[in-house]
């Protein structure tokens, strides 16, 4: 099923029917996620894409005998008037998401060369590793701890800040350092 819709939604791009987004450097075009049960559609900011959602959605439900729930759903957008959208989620019968949210943990919607955009990413990182006594894992077990904010790392570029703050956060877990205190690493 899930890749009924997506064959829907590609039918629909190819036919010029819906405008996706193009991205990165060789102008991928991106017009849906899914994973599982879960689904975003990425499209340009007009009403024939609207219009067009609805539609396939409709052919969705009619192919497959699946509803979806429109009050569990909702629609957002970067950069939209907001009349628009509010438009855009009547015609759609759902509602807005607040903007910034969260997709499997990452931020959308937000400016990654803030600061201020990775502090809850740094305070959950040093709650977890804060959670872990460094003596007691092995090194494997350290060096894949230290390296949970790679997944963040590879959606955005992270500030010279940001990247520092990890930094002296991984090494002092995996040295074993308490606080402040300073540990000695010896190399034979």
């Amino acid at each position: 099923l899930v890749r009924f819709l997506t064959r829907l939604v590609r039918e629909a791009t190819q036919k010029k029917l819906f405008s996706g987004i193009s991205v990165g450097s060789h102008s991928e075009p991106v017009d849906i996620l899914q994973y599982a049960d879960d689904t975003i559609f990425i499209g340009e900011d007009n009403l024939d894409n609207v219009k067009t959602l609805k539609v396939i959605l409709r052919c969705f439900k009619l192919a497959s005998g699946l509803k979806v729930n429109f009050a569990k759903s909702s629609l957002g957008g970067i950069g939209v008037n907001r009349e628009v959208l509010i438009s855009y989620a009547e015609t759609l019968h759902c509602k807005l998401s607040p903007i910034p949210f969260q997709y499997f943990g990452i931020p959308i919607g937000v400016n990654p060369s803030r600061f201020e955009t990775w502090q809850p990413i740094i305070k959950k990182f040093s709650k977890k590793l804060s959670a872990w006594r460094a003596r007691t894992l092995s090194i494997d077990g350290r060096v894949c701890l230290i390296n949970l904010p790679l997944y963040f790392m590879s959606f955005y570029r992270m500030p010279r800040m940001v990247v520092k703050q990890l930094t002296k956060l991984q090494r002092n877990f995996f040295w074993g350092a308490k606080n402040e205190e300073s540990k000695m690493a010896w190399v034979s």
